[in-house]
């Protein structure tokens, strides 16, 4: 019997081990998908800002210079000497603003003519004519196809982030092409600065090797601690300048395998996040395309800490052998209980045989063994009480009266929410129901028990302090004995953390406020369910006046106070639920927000616009104001006119253009 009882503790503790490492994996794999979700939204930040800086100099260039005029003299004239003339007008009018856009990280500024013959470049005006056609793929693309195109290439000496543009006249005709690029070491900088990590970009070596001019490979690159990939050496500085203890051959990774998961991804052009536990880091890695071969030719990696990773398998084992523990007492509870019957079986079998005049014996040896197995299980009582007080302590629970009025709650419950037994009883479970939480969920939930099915959702509840948090919930209905419904018994998990994870990768990290990812999400949704009753939707775009020139007079740190400043007027003048407010970009915001008309709106935006003045921030560069001011593009129309959300953003960015060129510090609207 023994040795069944044996094999009943191995099969229950190795079904056990198996149930709890497979959770352990699944949240660990959660965590990692989740952790690279977040570090490509960043990724897509940091190169929509850079995308933004080739806009803006796009367009400072092409409406305060002479570009399109000296193109137009270039087309209709093959005289060399005329060319060089022409080259030179063009370089002595942009000189100066391609110094002062190297302070916005701007590597190369380069005109090409139709033919992808280059024609000007600024940081080597010396070099020209020279065809780009079989190694720059951008150029020959935009002057085929006459469209802008962005993205990742390798070049002759540097790889980065290259912009592309034509240039076309008054006419639309394509006279040419322009190219505005930044290297990996301005974007790596930026991005450590942004979001406190190390990051780095390994370029493909064959590509290096077969593209890269002359004796560049040793000046400029090393050998990555991934096999068949450079590193660029100006990038390790910036790496350096950022953490002053960083060491490449120490803090990269050395798991082999992780290297192999990593690298395997890549080749698929797909992200992934991988666990080094040799170095105790978590790698995540993003593919760089060409955006015309649609080729990898390069990775980015980012390096952050595994503190959950550490805490989840610190969790595994504990609660496996909390599990162990206990499946152990209760199996040796059992064993001495049956063989405790055989005792007394053998015993009473043994009176019968026995004299007469042993019985008092007897008698009393019994009462002895009787008392000893009323001792055992009393003590079995008590630990089984120390049981169902550990699981009142650590399982979230609740029960309930027909009408939601609460009849009992767990330790678990009280600790989490802040309230005490005693301040529970009797209330309503509203006592816990956070304003934020919709009204459709509780609707849904109520439906679902009085219909006697069981509730599953996800609820955000608010905490006796005021502090928010979140349970995944299941509501089930309880009956008597004559199987008649008396109340509602629910059972919880704290899920507070993953949505701390989530609200993270919706937010900006500086102004606090959502970000252009949950922009991209919300507003087609905002609009399809304006749809159903044809609602005013209105859109509000914000660009705060003459930023740059504030950053470079006051420096980034106070612009970044401005940004959140301007980015708290937004939510203190947002009242309604359905209102709600993002960062599109640099200093570029959004506002979505429902209006009982379109008057009303054009108001509520005006007072925006006087709000952002009325912070008294100081902007002497600003032509608009001597105070920090922004310029808006309104857009209000019901549901069913609006074809889609491009649109109306479009619309309203070209809107919010007319209110910068006719002096700023204004809304401009659609109606």
């Amino acid at each position: 019997m023994k040795i069944r009882f044996l094999i009943i503790f191995i099969v229950i503790t190795s079904f056990a081990f198996l149930i709890f490492r497979y959770e352990k994996s699944m949240k660990i794999d959660e965590y990692l998908i989740l952790k690279t979700d977040n570090y490509e939204v960043m990724y897509k930040t940091v190169y929509d800002n850079f995308k933004s800086n080739s806009k803006f100099i796009l367009h400072h260039l092409m409406t305060n210079h002479k570009v399109v005029d000296i193109y137009k003299k270039i087309n209709n004239t093959s005289n060399i000497q005329e060319l060089d003339s022409l080259r030179q007008d063009l370089y002595n009018d942009m000189q100066k603003e391609y110094e002062f856009f190297q302070y916005m990280n701007l590597k190369q500024l380069h005109f090409h003519l139709p033919d992808n013959r280059s024609f000007l470049r600024m940081h080597k005006p010396s070099k020209h004519s020279d065809d780009l056609t079989d190694f720059r793929s951008t150029v020959a693309y935009v002057n085929k196809n006459k469209t802008p195109i962005d993205g990742f290439e390798n070049g002759k000496v540097y790889s980065g982030f290259r912009y592309v543009y034509p240039i076309k006249d008054e006419d639309n005709k394509h006279l040419g092409s322009m190219e505005i690029s930044f290297d990996v070491s301005a974007f790596t900088s930026k991005f450590m600065k942004y979001y406190n990590v190390l990051c780095n970009f390994h370029i493909d070596k064959n590509i290096i090797d077969t593209t890269t001019w002359g004796t560049f490979i040793q000046e400029y690159y090393i050998q990555s601690p991934f096999k068949n990939y450079y590193l660029e050496g100006r990038t390790l500085k910036e790496i350096k300048k950022h953490s002053k203890t960083f060491n490449l051959n120490q803090d990269q990774m050395k798991s082999e395998s992780a290297k192999e998961i990593g690298i395997k991804h890549i080749k698929n052009n797909k992200s992934v996040s991988v666990y080094d536990e040799t170095v105790n880091h978590v790698i995540t890695f993003i593919p760089m395309i060409n955006p015309i071969t649609k080729k990898v030719n390069a990775f980015f990696t980012i390096r952050s800490d595994s503190k959950y990773i550490k805490n989840k398998t610190s969790n595994f084992y504990f609660i496996f052998t909390l599990v162990t523990f206990f499946t152990m007492i209760v199996l040796v509870l059992i064993y001495k209980i049956i063989t405790t019957k055989d005792n007394l079986n053998r015993i009473l079998k043994e009176v019968v045989d026995k004299k007469t005049d042993k019985l008092k014996k007897f008698n009393k040896n019994l009462e002895k063994i009787v008392k000893e197995r009323t001792n055992e299980l009393e003590l079995s009582k008590y630990k089984m009480k120390d049981y169902i007080n550990l699981v009142d302590k650590n399982i979230i629970t609740s029960s309930t009266d027909l009408k939601g009025n609460i009849t009992n709650v767990s330790q678990a419950f009280c600790v989490i929410s802040g309230y005490s037994k005693e301040e529970l009883i009797g209330r309503s479970h509203n006592i816990v129901r956070h304003p934020d939480t919709p009204k459709e969920l509780f609707e849904e939930l109520w439906y679902d028990c009085k219909n006697d099915k069981v509730f599953k959702g996800e609820i955000k509840n608010i905490k006796k302090d005021g502090d928010s948090y979140w349970v995944n919930a299941s509501i089930h209905p309880i009956y008597n004995e004559h199987n008649e419904k008396i109340g509602y018994t629910s059972i919880r998990q704290d899920i507070t953390d993953k949505k701390i994870i989530e609200e993270i990768s919706i937010t900006d990290g500086l102004t606090n406020i959502y970000n252009r990812r949950h922009f991209n999400e919300q507003f087609p949704k905002i609009i399809n369910s304006a749809k159903r009753n044809n609602e005013l939707v209105c859109f509000l775009i914000i660009d705060i006046d003459h930023f740059k020139q504030y950053n470079d007079t006051y420096g980034h740190q106070m612009g970044d106070d401005v940004l959140i400043n301007v980015a708290k007027v937004f939510k203190d003048s947002l009242h309604r639920a359905d209102d709600s407010c993002y960062r599109l970009g640099g200093e570029e915001f959004g506002i979505i927000f429902k209006s009982e008309n379109q008057k009303d709106a054009l108001e509520f935006s005006n007072k925006i616009k006087q709000n952002i003045e009325n912070l008294k921030i100081e902007h002497k560069q600003n032509s608009a104001s001597n105070y920090i001011t922004a310029s808006m593009g309104l857009v209000c129309k019901y549901a069913n006119d609006i074809e889609n959300d491009d649109i109306i953003y479009k619309e309203a960015d070209d809107l919010l253009y007319d209110a910068k060129d006719n002096g700023r510090n204004k809304v401009f609207s659609n109606l």
